[in-house]
This record gives structure tokens, sequence and C-alpha cells, in this order.
């Protein structure tokens, strides 16, 4: 929303074509549709001719913008235990979301799955997916390469922009929205760790 009235798209069109008023944003209490949600991931990547915008959102993020599901995260202490958290809370972001992990051996998936297929989208498995790696770098510090990145959807055209993102060899068409990567990675501390906030 706010890149595209940055662009100069007023409220009120931005309202026509999604559903969504701005205006309800600034209520810490509002409830935003998925439809709605839906709605802008298609107007603001056709109206600003990016089609992979949902890689590349977090990278417009200021520091301070993050949900409160993300600083809970933050200050978890190790990235097993936020992914933990983040699946505990995920419906507080949206109702439909479900992550978690899975432990293979010495690999280990972080998994997104949107529990109703009316909204499951390629914006929101690219989002979330391209959200927790970046994070995770952040929290932790380090590089945490990936062996690869799996998506449900069939290749929308832009893989380019997905191997620069997720650094790694991509599937499209998988049965499951997963970043693969090595398991001891689950047990890296946390640089933003903060006991006492976390509790």
């Amino acid at each position: 929303v706010r890149i595209l009235l940055a662009r100069g798209i007023s409220a009120q069109t931005l309202a026509e074509r999604t559903g969504l008023e701005p205006q309800t944003l600034d209520d810490p209490n509002a409830r935003v549709p998925l439809s709605h949600f839906t709605r802008l991931w298609a107007y603001a990547c056709s109206e600003l001719k990016h089609p992979a915008l949902a890689l590349e959102l977090h990278e417009r993020y200021p520091d301070n913008r993050m949900h409160f599901v993300a600083h809970l995260g933050m200050r978890c202490a190790t990235l097993r235990e936020a992914i933990e958290q983040w699946q505990k809370y995920a419906f507080l972001v949206a109702e439909t979301d479900e992550v978690g992990y899975i432990v293979d051996g010495v690999q280990a998936r972080f998994t997104y799955h949107c529990r109703d297929a009316r909204y499951a989208s390629h914006w929101f498995a690219e989002h979330y997916t391209a959200l927790a790696l970046h994070y995770a770098r952040s929290f932790t510090g380090q590089p945490l390469r990936l062996h690869r990145a799996r998506f449900k959807h069939a290749d929308p055209g832009y893989r380019e922009v997905y191997e620069r993102v997720f650094d790694a060899p991509i599937d499209f068409g998988a049965d499951e929205n997963a970043l693969v990567f090595d398991a001891a990675l689950l047990d890296l501390p946390f640089q933003s760790a903060d006991p006492y906030l976390r509790h």
C-alpha cells in the first residue's frame, strides 16, 4: 500500500481495485480479508510492472516495520525456537497460514502452507519463504546457505529472481513450499536473542 500510494495511486483507486481502504490500516485492530489482500498483490504487481514483487518486498521493509510475530521470533534463542514460535502464532498474521519445519536426517525443511485453497497463491509462498530466509540470516548473522527452494506453483516466469533471492536450485511444481538446508542450522544462536523480552 505504501509503495502504491508513493507512486501516485490514490486511496480511492486502491480501494476500488482491491477492496482495501488504506485508512483502515491505521487501526491496530483492523482486519483485512484475504480476498482483498490477494487482489492487492495482483494489482501491485501489475501496476508496478514488477511481477516478482513478493520475492523482493522484504528488501523495502524499514527495520522497525516488522509484524510483532517477527519481533517475537527475533528474541528467541535459536532458529528452531523462532520457527516454533512462528508456527504457534502464524494464525495471527493470517488465519490460513501454516509454517513449520521438518527434520529428515541431516537436512531440514522450512515449510509454508495455505490451509484454504481459495487463497493459496504464489505471492504468499514467495513472500513468506523469502522473508523467512532474510530474517534467519539477519537474526543469526550467518549466510545460511540453502540446498534447494521448492514451490508448489508453476514457474511464474522470473526464475532468475528466485535464484538471486534464494541462491540455490529452484524446483517448481513440487509437492510443498519449502526451503531445504542443513538441519544443524536449526540450532544456530540468534544475535538478537532477549530471554527477558521473549518471556
